[in-house]
């Protein structure tokens, strides 16, 4: 996805049930606090939890480039890149 005014990338990330009612139960836990999304281990966005995310799906914006936002959601289709959420020191 591409955003036309902003001019950065973004993915759709959507989680099976099982991740979609763990990630639920962590956003629950977090509310109101930073949280870091990691892909590969690596810290590609720190987002504050405003309200639960109980619907499976997330985006993932601020990418440099719809290429970027093409590549990384190309990669965590085929499984080669892995992405995890922590909260933020």
């Amino acid at each position: 996805m591409f955003g036309e005014t902003s001019q950065q990338g973004s993915v759709l990330v959507r989680l099976d049930r099982e991740r979609a009612q763990a990630f639920a139960k962590f956003t629950r836990d977090h509310l109101q606090k930073p949280i870091n999304i990691l892909i590969d281990g690596e810290v590609s966005a720190t987002r504050v939890i405003r309200d639960p995310v109980v619907s499976g799906s997330f985006p993932i914006s601020g990418l440099a480039s719809a290429k970027a936002a093409d590549a990384l959601s190309a990669r965590l289709a085929s499984g080669r890149s892995v992405l995890t959420v922590a909260p933020a020191d």
